[in-house]
């Protein structure tokens, strides 16, 4: 017998329809490229930058870059999408905001931990960066902010209001 009080299937719901909302829109690209990609990550393309005019490559610079930059948006992110959460009484959303910190925690151990092994130090850096743009994404994927066009934009006016016109002299 299925069991029909299980949130899992509220979170994934959650989680898809936040992941769609905001394909379409191109404030909310624009901001991603500009300011989350482009502006938030300068400490990784400075050192990609020196990294590239460097006689010798040193691979150090930039992994501190992006440790320290996932880091912040995970969190920035998981804060506002748990504010947004106590506010819509979604506690599925407030402990998947937990469970996205525990997760960045265990990306950051082998940083942390001084790991020398490269090519855990980059996986883990590459699924961090990918993890907090994702949880940025779907944070962000329904604020009316980001979005060009409401769904609402399509109705016309208000529909409480009386419309306009009449219907004096129609026969049928």
């Amino acid at each position: 017998m299925a069991d029909n009080h299980s949130s899992f299937p509220l979170l994934l719901n959650e989680l898809s329809s936040r992941s769609k909302a905001p394909v379409g829109q191109f404030s909310f690209w624009v901001y991603l490229w500009v300011a989350v990609i482009g502006v938030g990550a300068i400490g990784v393309w400075v050192e990609l930058s020196r990294a590239l005019d460097a006689k010798e490559f040193d691979p150090n610079g930039i992994i501190t870059a992006i440790y320290t930059y996932f880091p912040a948006i995970a969190a920035g992110s998981a804060l506002q999408l748990l504010m947004d959460a106590s506010k819509e009484e979604h506690k599925f959303l407030r402990s998947f905001c937990i469970l996205s910190a525990a997760i960045i925690i265990v990306l950051l151990l082998p940083f942390f931990r001084g790991s020398s092994n490269l090519n855990l130090l980059w996986t883990f850096g590459a699924i961090g960066v990918t993890y907090s743009l994702w949880l940025w994404w779907i944070t962000n994927g329904n604020s009316g902010s980001f979005h060009d066009v409401h769904p609402d934009d399509t109705l016309g006016g208000d529909p409480k209001e009386s419309l306009a016109g009449d219907t004096g002299g129609f026969k049928t």
